[in-house]
């Protein structure tokens, strides 16, 4: 979850994340 609120380090997230950082939250979370 730190990670996830941390929209600075988007390479450790999902490739959504990037292109859609809320997506991006919400699989991050939900994983």
């Amino acid at each position: 979850m730190l990670f996830s609120f941390s929209p600075v380090p988007p390479k450790k997230n999902q490739k959504g994340y990037i292109k859609n950082p809320d997506k991006g939250l919400k699989n991050s979370q939900v994983n």
